[in-house]
């Protein structure tokens, strides 16, 4: 995990900052202050608007019933993509840019669906040294007023209880 964030926060903006100076070199000061501005203003519109789409996406799932599962990834990574854009750089813009197209929006969703899953197999939670691993069977101890099946739209009735 150290390493994990050292190379988010120290080398990122440190290799941000060494293609910036390189372009300013290529095309002059201005020009790359220009790019930034640029690119910050076109990620927060492009933002919006795909933030609003997934907005839209998740209501419309809601009103039907529907768990929106996708649709909340999705706004994950449109806000992340949207933090990325206002970030000073050529590489975090590139990814937030990708994070913004629908297509490759369901790329990334793919692989992090994945990684989800993959984490709730392999998580394990401790306490003082001790710790539990979720791969292991556990026995179904609650009672069958507290088990509930059915639609998202149907509510179960407590006032018996």
């Amino acid at each position: 995990m150290f390493l994990r964030l050292l190379l988010l926060f120290i080398f990122v903006p440190a290799i941000e900052l060494a293609i910036l100076i390189e372009i300013g070199k290529d095309i002059g000061f201005w020009p790359t202050m220009a790019l930034i501005v640029l690119t910050g203003v076109i990620g927060s519109s492009l933002t919006r608007r795909q933030g609003l789409a997934v907005w839209n996406q998740f209501n419309s799932k809601l009103q039907t019933g529907a768990l929106p599962g996708k649709e909340l990834i999705d706004g994950l990574i449109v806000l992340c993509s949207g933090a990325l854009l206002l970030t000073p750089g050529i590489v975090t813009d590139f990814v937030g840019f990708l994070g913004l197209i629908p297509q490759s929006r369901a790329l990334i969703r793919a692989q992090l669906q994945k990684y989800i899953s993959r984490s709730q197999i392999n998580a394990s939670v401790g306490f003082n040294g001790f710790s539990v691993n979720n791969m292991h069977a556990q026995q179904n101890t609650s009672s069958p007023q507290e088990e509930w099946e059915g639609t998202p739209k149907e509510k179960p009735d407590y006032s018996s209880n």
